[in-house]
């Protein structure tokens, strides 16, 4: 991409530095309906819930995988 040397030890640096932070927030936190809540909080006794919340990621992933990929996929043609 042309950047600088400085951009990508900035970024690997960030991202080291972000990743145990990460890991705690997606550890005791949960993505809901209703935003983001604390694990604890979460009633287990409502599986629609969590079967709605999936199927957003589900797609919010195959929405950034296409993205990503769609581009790969006409540079090798």
């Amino acid at each position: 991409m042309g950047l600088p040397d400085w951009i990508t030890r900035w970024f690997l640096v960030a991202a080291i530095t972000g990743f145990p932070f990460w890991v705690a927030l997606v550890w005791f936190y949960e993505f809901t309906p209703h935003g983001l809540k604390r694990e604890s909080e979460i009633s287990e006794r409502d599986p629609s819930a969590r079967r709605a919340t999936g199927r957003k990621l589900d797609f919010t992933i195959i929405g950034i995988m296409a993205v990503a990929i769609v581009p790969l996929a006409t540079n090798q043609v």
